[in-house]
């Protein structure tokens, strides 16, 4: 992915975007993650994370699809899979479910968001699904659950 023009403006929104904070973000996550910004908009992130080596996701490219509200970072991201995935805590939709984004605080770093959704990726939780079919082959199927996964990973994520 290309670095990103940083400007002041946002296509999304005519509140003004905290300039510092963003910075700080966007060069953090730069560090780890490849980074674009659709139209040069500093409130509208797509970023690709690699699946861990021993998960049915190994190797695989995810691009997440992150938009940052107007009061951001009082409120958090709107964060979804826009690869899909195969996954008890990832909807069809690419919708996360992730505890971090449901309590949110200012203090939070999308770096640290963004680990704890590879995190995640690598240890399902199947008592709080968003994909009930996910997680039921997670909790009686083990096996078929890791060849799904696996397979939805070689079809729409390995490049």
């Amino acid at each position: 992915m290309s670095t990103p023009n940083i400007s002041k403006g946002g296509i999304l929104s005519s509140k003004p975007i905290p300039v510092k904070r963003f910075v700080t973000e966007l060069e953090d996550v730069m560090k780890l993650y490849d980074l674009e910004m659709p139209e040069d908009n500093m409130r509208h992130w797509k970023v690709a994370i690699i699946g861990s080596i021993n998960t049915p996701y190994s190797e695989g490219v995810y691009i997440l699809d992150i938009i940052f509200p107007d009061d951001y970072p009082f409120k958090p991201p709107d964060i979804k899979f826009e690869t899909k995935i195969y996954h008890p805590n990832i909807s069809t939709s690419g919708k996360v479910c992730l505890g971090m984004l449901t309590d949110w605080k200012p203090i939070y770093q999308m770096k640290d968001v963004l680990m704890l959704i590879v995190d995640v990726m690598s240890k399902p939780d199947a008592s709080d699904p968003l994909n009930h079919e996910a997680a039921s082959l997670y909790t009686n199927n083990r096996t078929k659950y890791l060849q799904t996964a696996s397979e939805w990973n070689t079809r729409y994520a390995l490049m």
